[in-house]
Formats: structure tokens, sequence, C-alpha cells
């Protein structure tokens, strides 16, 4: 209680942003096969593009240095 949580914060449909996770973070976007279509690493404040190619629903997962896990989906629509 009063500890900040992670999070990952959406911008447009085409950016993630990390919050509040403890050091450098890993993270990995899967289709809604459980396929992985990307995955890389990044820090708290970081743009990190959404490099996906076709509408649907995807889902972040981003872990950090001590081992914390948060999931976001996300719903793409191709423009």
């Amino acid at each position: 209680y009063g500890e900040v949580q992670a999070e990952i914060s959406l911008i447009g449909n085409h950016t993630f942003v990390c919050n509040n996770f403890a050091g450098i973070c890993s993270y990995k976007i899967y289709d809604m096969t459980g396929r992985v279509i990307e995955e890389g690493k990044t820090q708290n404040g970081f743009s990190n593009s959404l490099a996906l190619s076709e509408s649907g629903l995807y889902l972040i997962m981003v872990t950090d240095e001590k081992g914390q896990i948060v999931t976001q989906k996300v719903v793409h629509e191709r423009k």
C-alpha cells in the first residue's frame, strides 16, 4: 500500500511507454494465437513503437529487473 504501481501506457495504437518499473525491462508482444510478434528491451519513460502489421487484439507483457510482470491489451486498427 502506498507503492506506485508499474504500468504500460498506450499512446494512440502505435506506441507504448513503461512507467514505474525497476531498471531495464524486457517486453514481448503477442498476437491472440500466443505467437511472439516482437520482443526487446526498454526503460521507464521511453517511447516504444508497436510494429503491428494487422488489425486485431494484441498483448504486451513487460518484465522488470525485480521480476514484476505487467500485461496490457492493445486493440490495433490498421489505417
